[in-house]
């Protein structure tokens, strides 16, 4: 395993963050969520040794870690990716965690994803500080890139099919002392809304395109990543304003950032550029999330 040192932690608890990666090695990797840690592992149980790995990396660090669950790595959601906590349980399950000033719901206990998703840090920074009047974000989850936009002054529109991420999403504004007006949750199929807004004629300067890599939406409608990226860059073109940027991002281990970039190419009928912020440090590269930033000229 390879863990962070002291001057990457001292870095972020300067600019206000408390969830980041702690240590990532072949098949496993370990999180941070406050006073929590989740490990998270392909193989059936943890690998051998690694509470005392950690509790010597946390006292170094001089970090209070309190809370320690354990997570299979699945292809896909379901029972086998249910997190459990290690050692002593816990009197409750959630918590709220700070990333750069702003706080998130966290729900140890939740599956496939505890609230934050960590290697999108940078993409989230990338809204707040751009200043973007009107961000429209589909597959929103729990909404942290609207609570980042709505920090630097956007109005957003989040759409999930989970009336209950949306609901965690609403509390995410709330922990932000984030005003409800202007802000719009839409519990439905991303597919459908999209192709409502461009015939309502709605724009929008920021667009999140963060798709599972396999979903089933309304009427059976089935979305593989691989298959149908393309068609969902087609459906958000109409809603995006002249300048507009789209975030293309995705876990399908099909589709890297080069293959991103093909897709934005040549689905979009205007000239476009691409960009990325700079990586999160704590994230290796091929560890998470494929992203690009695409700005429609």
């Amino acid at each position: 395993m390879e863990w962070i040192g002291p001057g990457l932690v001292e870095e972020f608890a300067a600019a206000g963050t408390d969830a980041y990666r702690i240590a990532d090695g072949e098949g496993c990797r370990i999180e941070r969520f406050g006073d929590g840690a989740i490990i998270s592992h392909t193989t059936e149980e943890p690998p051998s040794g690694i509470l005392e790995e950690l509790a010597t990396w946390r006292e170094k660090a001089g970090i209070l870690i309190e809370r320690i669950y354990s997570r299979r790595l699945v292809i896909a959601p379901g029972a086998d990716d249910v997190p459990r906590s290690l050692g002593r349980l816990p009197p409750q399950h959630t918590a709220v965690v700070h990333e750069e000033g702003l706080r998130y719901e966290i729900d140890f206990l939740a599956g496939y994803s505890c609230g934050l998703f960590l290697d999108q840090r940078a993409n989230r920074r990338q809204l707040r500080a751009s200043k973007v009047a009107n961000l429209l974000n589909t597959f929103a989850y729990t909404c942290s890139f609207s609570v980042a936009a709505a920090a630097g002054g956007a109005r957003t529109l989040s759409i999930d099919l989970s009336k209950a991420a949306l609901e965690r999403g609403r509390r995410n504004f709330a922990l932000n002392e984030l005003s409800r007006e202007g802000h719009r949750f839409v519990a439905d199929d991303a597919f459908d809304v999209l192709a409502r807004l461009a015939r309502r004629g709605e724009k929008f300067d920021a667009i999140v395109l963060d798709p599972p890599t396999f979903s089933r939406g309304r009427n059976g409608r089935v979305f593989q990543a691989q298959r149908d990226y393309g068609r969902l860059i087609e459906l958000a073109v109409p809603c995006a304003a002249p300048g507009a940027v789209i975030l293309l991002s995705t876990n399908c281990s099909k589709l890297g950032a080069s293959e991103l970039r093909a897709l934005g190419s040549r689905h979009v009928p205007a000239p476009v550029t691409f960009f990325a912020p700079p990586p999160p440090p704590d994230i290796p590269a091929q560890s998470g999330a494929a992203t690009l930033w695409m700005r429609i000229k």
